[in-house]
């Protein structure tokens, strides 16, 4: 397999978005459709499409808690047609299982460019008699049972955001894998789990319709698309502060100037004023989002920290 190429940095000011192969290009979302990163895909593969002239689409395959759309992608052709779009799941399920088939390392993946970064929220069916983290505490004591939290894939953040939060609220719970975080937020409100935690885009309709609960978000502070509820600080946990950030990835191999034509053609359709307003409407952090080199070292940083976290803490799953 070829050597990892270090990207430069690029920019929408200084290079101009185009389409990078006369091939149908794929983004590839290893989850089934209906969560953050299928909704985030789809708009951004339509913004690139209509922006470059790329012919794109998207391409779901769940399961496998990831490794079949990585390895899809990393044992695929190097013209850069398969983008694979990934998340900090798959670096805190490194962290958290033994073996993890076609990590989004080095050794697979180029990091193009990063294009979300987005608080977590902690949400419970609305017919739950809870209103806040305390009160999720009392009722699941009272309950005397483990409580179900449902995961989009094993080893995700939001498993490890329950792993964490068990620990420091001492309450028992049991995580309930599933292949994306839509069919979980699915079993939530019909009641076949209890709570769960999960991006904030992906619940927010839920919570405006009545249908889910918002407890306390995994920001430092409120989220302005959610005012109303609490930080996990406020409600007297600080150490569950998380974000779930995404990004585009090529298999090694591809050349650097098709790699560098992609995260242009990303940054710059992340920069258009539908994708700004979107991104802002569901609740994103602000951008700019790095790319290319600086995409690369921020990864790096996040494969030590939620490294060191597990260790540190002691967290395992069950694979």
């Amino acid at each position: 397999m070829s050597a990892l190429v270090s990207v430069p940095f690029v920019s929408p000011a200084t290079a101009q978005a185009k389409k990078w192969t006369e091939s149908l290009a794929r983004f590839v979302v290893p989850a089934a459709p209906g969560g953050t990163l299928d909704q985030l895909t789809r708009l951004l593969a339509t913004e690139v499409g209509k922006l470059t002239g790329q012919r794109v689409i998207v391409e779901n395959r769940a399961g496998g808690a990831g490794a079949p759309a990585r390895q899809y992608v990393a044992t695929g052709p190097s013209d850069g047609t398969l983008i694979f779009m990934g998340q900090v799941h798959e670096i805190t399920r490194a962290a958290l299982v033994n073996s993890v088939p076609y990590a989004m390392t080095k050794e697979h993946f180029e990091p193009a460019s990063m294009i979300g970064e987005v608080p977590n929220v902690l949400v419970v069916n609305s017919k739950l008699p809870v209103k806040s983290v305390k009160d999720l505490l009392d009722w699941g004591k009272r309950e005397g049972r483990e409580l179900n939290y449902g995961v989009g894939s094993i080893g995700n953040l939001q498993n490890l955001a329950g792993i964490l939060f068990q620990q420091q609220s001492g309450l028992a719970l049991k995580s309930i894998p599933y292949k994306g975080s839509g069919p979980a937020i699915v079993d939530l409100i019909s009641g076949q789990i209890d709570l769960l935690f999960e991006t904030l885009p992906a619940t927010l309709a839920h919570v405006a319709s009545g249908k889910l609960r918002a407890l306390a978000v995994t920001s430092v502070k409120r989220n302005p698309a959610l005012k109303h509820v609490p930080s996990f600080t406020e409600s007297g946990f600080p150490k569950m502060q998380m974000t779930t950030w995404y990004g585009a990835f090529l298999r090694t191999g591809v050349s650097q100037a098709t790699t560098s034509q992609v995260a242009t053609a990303i940054s710059t359709a992340l920069a258009s004023p539908e994708l700004t307003t979107a991104w802002s409407q569901a609740g994103m952090l602000p951008p700019p989002y790095v790319s290319g080199e600086r995409f690369s070292e921020f990864v790096s940083t996040e494969e030590k920290r939620w490294s060191d976290l597990v260790k540190a803490t002691g967290a395992k799953v069950d694979e």
